[in-house]
């Protein structure tokens, strides 16, 4: 990626919920920023210890004139 990009972090201890729809969901926001923002964006997911999952969010930021 070149130029300025935004991270936004997303935490889940995976305390609560239904995980097995999280793999389909990701798949969902991945197409999605890839339909927005080309190959100008990425997904890192991170695993957070003892257990949970953090995921990275990067997309290109718009300059301003």
């Amino acid at each position: 990626m070149e130029g300025s990009v935004c991270t936004a972090p997303v935490s889940d201890t995976g305390v609560q919920g239904n995980s097995s729809r999280l793999g389909t969901r990701l798949a969902t926001l991945r197409e999605r920023l890839r339909l927005t923002y080309g190959d100008s964006h990425g997904l890192r997911r991170v695993s957070q210890q003892p257990m949970g999952l953090r995921t990275e969010i990067v997309f290109p930021t718009k300059e301003q004139s």
